[in-house]
């Protein structure tokens, strides 16, 4: 299970990455500031492998806006 909080002081967010078991959910991972804002898909891979694939508002002399893929590792 993942969980995503955005930020509301710029377009980054923080990603916490779970195990569930039978009687408890066990926190993985964290990541910290991370370069996207709005995310279109999101699933796990081989070799507990998570993928993010989404968008990153940048707001540098106007807004646009960066295609993102994402790769996290998750050693357990």
């Amino acid at each position: 299970m993942a969980t995503w909080q955005s930020h509301a002081y710029d377009s980054n967010v923080d990603i916490s990455i779970y195990k569930l078991t039978n009687s408890d959910i066990k926190l993985i991972t964290r990541h910290t500031d991370v370069n996207i804002s709005i995310w279109e898909l999101a699933c796990w891979g081989a070799d507990n492998t998570f993928y993010i694939c989404g968008l990153h508002n940048v707001y540098d002399n106007g807004l646009s806006t960066d295609k993102k893929y994402l790769k996290f590792k998750v050693s357990q």
